[in-house]
């Protein structure tokens, strides 16, 4: 779901229709909702949400009836073809072969979304889904829709009686869902678009900003697309609650890893255990020896770095990542504890994942090169600081504000890691009174500090991927 004024009324209505109704018909309605959603937003997406939803649902029943009768060459052939034509639809529009055809709103989301269900029922581990009403709401649910997370279909649909007892009376699930609502909503405003207005026009002026600006620019992006990123996912999972339905958790304190290998089971949990599951494992995982491994592992970074992105820059992000789990497999089996545990692992995996997040952020490959040429050569540091922070427009009210508000957010960040939880759980555990003042200063700090503007939903980074 997009962050703007229309879609929080959109929510509103649904929400309203959807506790008036009748308990039997809500997955329907639903269903309905989140097309009607989609085709508000843009009339193409709905169109291949649609074409997408049909396949999956056609090919899921072809694939099950197929197995059910003793064929599975033939079960195994169809999963094999309809998961061809999702996956190069995927690269069709990666490689953006013209501006005719740009990749749709949360197609790699919902794509990955019917491959992984098309592959589990192939391999007898979920069963086929006759009811179209369900598997269009597993494929095209509004609020996770432009940025995920990706849900295992078993996973999703398994709850659809909770959303048939959903009631408005269950006052816990209700408190939870607030809190991670207000939780990602002040991510998104005050932290991540506040971060945004800095990020951006460095990235934007790498040939003219200087390079103390370029170093600062690596850490400001870096939290930049945790907040945003998990700010969305915050507002998704408690928007979903609203109905009875809990998504998955898709963020879990990344930055506080010690290492690479636990980054990627913090960050985007739900792509990294797709790409465990139905890329890692099947290219033979860890049981083919090491070397297997570290070359599986590279390439499953490479088909990483190009779902977000068919740019080069993006392809040397995922074989930087490739580069830092193999060599952090070496040293795991080495025993080298001072790079990857304690203080100087999560040093080192901070650093590490912020130098890669410049190929990210960056319009392209040369880009992201002149960004670190410009950034470690001596000469341009300092030689226009005072001119490009007037430029940026940095005053001294918005860093005091970042300040504060970030380092308040990392406070309650290590105590989630400490306590196991999710941030929002930190707040909606405790007591009464310490809830409500967190909730009143989120919702005062959203709209007192919060970044608006008509462009607010063209800000969430992962709406491009």
């Amino acid at each position: 779901m997009t962050l703007t004024f229309q879609s929080l009324l959109y929510l509103l209505i649904t929400l309203l229709i959807f506790y008036t109704i009748r308990y039997g018909i809500r997955v329907y309605f639903l269903a309905a909702a989140s097309l009607l959603y989609i085709f508000i937003l843009d009339v193409r997406a709905g169109v291949y949400v649609i074409a997408v939803s049909l396949l999956t649902y056609l090919a899921g029943i072809g694939i099950g009836y197929l197995a059910d009768a003793g064929r599975k060459k033939a079960s195994v052939a169809t999963t094999v073809i309809s998961v061809s034509v999702l996956v190069s639809a995927l690269f069709f529009f990666k490689l953006g072969y013209s501006e005719k055809w740009i990749l749709p709103l949360g197609f790699s989301f919902y794509v990955f979304q019917s491959v992984s269900y098309l592959v589990d029922v192939c391999r007898d581990t979920v069963e086929s889904e006759y009811d179209p009403g369900k598997l269009i709401l597993y494929i095209a649910w509004f609020p996770k829709f432009v940025s995920g997370p990706i849900e295992r279909k078993d996973v999703f649909t398994g709850q659809m009686n909770n959303v048939l007892e959903a009631r408005i009376s269950d006052f816990s699930r209700w408190t939870d869902s607030v809190y991670f609502f207000l939780t990602g909503i002040f991510y998104k405003l005050v932290i991540a678009d506040r971060l945004a207005i800095f990020s951006d026009r460095i990235f934007e002026n790498v040939r003219e900003i200087d390079g103390a600006w370029l170093f600062a620019g690596v850490f400001i992006y870096t939290l930049r697309i945790y907040f945003d990123f998990a700010g969305y996912s915050y507002m998704a999972i408690g928007i979903s609650r609203f109905f009875g339905i809990d998504l998955s958790e898709n963020f879990r304190m990344p930055y506080l890893s010690e290492n690479i290998t636990e980054f990627w089971r913090r960050w985007h949990i739900s792509l990294s255990s797709w790409l465990k599951d139905y890329v890692y494992i099947p290219l033979g995982g860890n049981r083919k020896g090491f070397a297997r491994k570290i070359i599986n592992t590279i390439i499953v970074f490479l088909i990483c770095g190009f779902w977000h992105g068919g740019g080069l820059n993006f392809v040397v992000w995922g074989l930087l990542h490739g580069l830092y789990s193999a060599f952090d497999g070496i040293a795991s089996g080495k025993g080298w504890k001072l790079v990857r545990n304690g203080i100087t692992g999560r040093i080192t995996t901070f650093f590490a994942v912020a130098i890669a997040w410049v190929f990210f952020g960056a319009a392209s490959l040369n880009d992201a090169l002149i960004y670190f040429d410009r950034m470690v050569n001596p000469s341009n540091w300092f030689v226009t600081f005072e001119q490009n922070k007037l430029d940026m427009g940095v005053y001294m009210h918005d860093v005091i504000v970042l300040g504060i508000t970030i380092l308040s957010a990392v406070a309650v960040e290590i105590l989630a890691y400490r306590g196991s939880v999710a941030v929002p759980e930190v707040i909606s555990k405790k007591r009464y009174g310490f809830r409500y003042t967190v909730a009143f200063i989120l919702v005062i700090g959203t709209i007192v500090l919060g970044v608006y503007g008509p462009d607010t939903s063209s800000q969430l980074i992962y709406m491009q991927f």
